[in-house]
């Protein structure tokens, strides 16, 4: 049952730094590794990961050699493969020392026992529904907002690097370990090109940074919500398709300001990933990827891995320049007529 799941308050009272979700979160982390080997080899694992920073045009792309992550980068994602095996986000599923923090009644905040961050949580929905973002947008802002400075908030969409696609959860993650999220400031006026301001939202469009992206920012919750359906409807008009467009989202909250970023994509993984042999490359991107932080579960490729071969796997999955110019042109018509 989903109480015998939460965490006592007492026994989380013990590590809680202090009184707010992300707070709560660290003090989940702190009382899981105490308690669960398999989170405590995770985190312990950490210390041994290595890493290569390759430069773009000022800002840095971290390549991170992490074999706890094999699971999931190589996790088959097809619909035979989802149907038969057990969904291991389901709450009869999880681990037995495996607890939580129930979030607005309707998530579990779980603490990652194979993480990329140096603190990363999984949220995940009670209920067995599918990952979808359209009807889960307001729950992926309430998290950035309710994690605070802490943490920054992701989605991955069911075909951009979800690894359990037939079951609705976010992630959480160490803001500052996010190269795009640390130096966002410097990144948007670096890179920015304002497509939309209607005094309650600003719009830009960030064609020239590595991988490309669209930032949403405002001070309503509502306004930020109402923002993202157009960039939703927008998506879909422009793909000519009714299904999720395929996104990668990363949202966090900061001095009474929202901002959303929507990584927009093309595909699911590079071609390297079906490849054979030597050309095999076992990358799977999904948001933290695109954050900055690319991560390889297989040695061999991490010690290959060229500046040249990051470039050309994030251009792979995310949209063309044309694409791209095609997106945000809809995106500020669409705002305009607004």
């Amino acid at each position: 049952m989903i109480k015998d799941r939460v965490i006592p308050e007492p026994e989380l009272r013990a590590f809680l730094p202090g009184p707010s979700l992300s707070g709560e979160a660290q003090a989940l982390l702190l009382q899981q590794k105490s308690t669960w080997e398999l989170a405590r080899i995770g985190y312990k694992s950490l210390e041994s990961v290595r890493t290569n920073t390759f430069d773009f045009d000022g800002e840095p792309i971290r390549v991170q050699f992490n074999p706890g992550r094999m699971k999931s980068t190589a996790a088959r994602v097809d619909d035979r493969s989802i149907r038969e095996r057990p969904c291991f986000l389901c709450n009869e599923n999880l681990p037995p020392e495996q607890k939580g923090i129930l979030y607005r009644e309707d998530f579990m905040l779980l603490v990652n026992p194979y993480p990329i961050c140096p603190e990363h949580f999984t949220i995940a929905g009670i209920d067995h529904k599918p990952q979808r973002i359209h009807d889960g947008i307001e729950t992926l802002l309430d998290l950035a907002h309710d994690l605070a400075s802490e943490f920054a908030a992701m989605y991955n969409g069911p075909r951009c690097g979800a690894s359990a696609p037939d079951h609705r959860h976010f992630q959480a993650g160490t803001r500052s370990f996010l190269p795009v999220v640390d130096g966002f400031s410097n990144v948007r006026e670096r890179f920015g090109r304002l497509l939309v301001d209607t005094g309650e939202v600003r719009v830009y469009g960030l064609d020239r940074h590595l991988p490309p992206f669209i930032a949403l920012e405002s001070s309503s919750l509502a306004v930020m919500i109402r923002s993202f359906d157009t960039l939703y409807r927008t998506s879909q008009g422009v793909s000519g398709s009714n299904e999720e467009p395929m996104m990668n989202l990363v949202s966090w909250y900061d001095d009474g300001i929202w901002t959303l970023v929507v990584f927009p994509r093309s595909k699911h993984r590079p071609a390297r990933f079906y490849e054979e042999g030597d050309r095999r490359l076992l990358v799977s991107p999904a948001a933290i990827d695109l954050c900055g932080v690319v991560t390889l579960p297989a040695e061999k490729d991490f010690e290959r891995m060229q500046k040249a071969d990051v470039e050309a796997i994030l251009d792979e999955v995310t949209l063309t320049p044309e694409m791209f110019r095609d997106l945000t042109g809809a995106l500020a018509e669409a705002f305009g007529s607004e």
